[in-house]
């Protein structure tokens, strides 16, 4: 399909706007197009494209924060990977694509209006999510890798933030969703043992006081679903059908660690 061909040439186009755009963003040079950031613009756009080619997993989505309320998206683009296409892609998941500037987004937090900050975290971890879930063609760096390499295991940590802001009664929509896709894109990396290390790793940096030998990231889990218990987020669905399931997969995956990742953390998870 002519649409379907195109997608890969769209994503590295985009990835060089967003790239463009995120570093104008980054040295205070805010760009608008009406009252919405470009950046925010082309990730919006970038994140769609995206969802075309992702495809979708065995698994159901019903849960996911990733496709759109219908459900319509999510890999219906399955084109020809000629060599061209590959090119595309390979500029779109190298490491001057899009997946270090979305790093870079959220570790530097451009300043933004407030409401615009959040949208913006939420599409940055959005599109993490979509990326980390997919494999690639084999000519393709897979973009997990890529993450790890740009220590996106650092910035997912931020999370804990959310955590304190749920403690303290503040259920938005948008701390729900950035905890949501920030669980569930821990609980894709954690799926490797690359990704197991380096997350074990970069919470144990973090904490580096702490004695505890119990994997901080195990911690967070638990205190998630503590939250959840102890108040009353019956009346957010999206809390029970995203954040839930991913803390709990995280616990699963820790405690079904292979012993290579094991050997790797020994002092960080039980």
């Amino acid at each position: 399909k002519g649409d379907a061909s195109a997608m890969p040439r769209i994503l590295a186009q985009l990835s060089s706007e967003l790239t463009l755009h995120g570093r104008e963003l980054r040295v205070g040079r805010l760009q608008t197009v009406g009252v919405e950031p470009v950046a925010l613009a082309v990730l919006s756009q970038l994140i769609e494209v995206l969802d075309t080619l992702v495809p979708k997993a065995n698994e159901s989505h019903e849960n996911s924060l990733v496709l759109g309320h219908d459900g319509s998206m999510g890999g219906e683009a399955k084109p020809p990977y000629t060599e061209s296409l590959l090119e595309s892609l390979r500029q779109a998941f190298g490491p001057h694509g899009f997946l270090p500037e979305v790093v870079e987004c959220l570790h530097s937090q451009p300043q933004l209006p407030a409401a615009a900050a959040e949208q913006l975290k939420i599409q940055c971890l959005l599109s993490l999510r979509l990326a980390a879930a997919w494999e690639t063609p084999s000519s393709v760096q897979k973009p997990m890798e890529l993450v790890i390499q740009q220590k996106g295991c650092e910035v997912l940590i931020q999370h804990e933030e959310l955590i304190c802001r749920l403690k303290k009664g503040d259920g938005s929509t948008t701390v729900i969703a950035q905890l949501g896709l920030a669980l569930e894109i821990q609980q894709l990396l954690l799926c490797s043992d690359l990704g197991l290390e380096q997350l074990c790793d970069t919470f144990t940096k973090a904490r580096s006081g702490a004695t505890r030998r119990e994997t901080p990231l195990a911690t967070i889990a638990l205190e998630t679903l503590e939250i959840l218990a102890q108040q009353n987020w019956q009346a957010s669905p999206v809390a029970i059908s995203t954040v839930l399931p991913a803390a709990v997969n995280i616990l699963a995956l820790l405690l079904n660690a292979t012993p290579v990742a094991l050997t790797a953390s020994t002092d960080q998870v039980v």
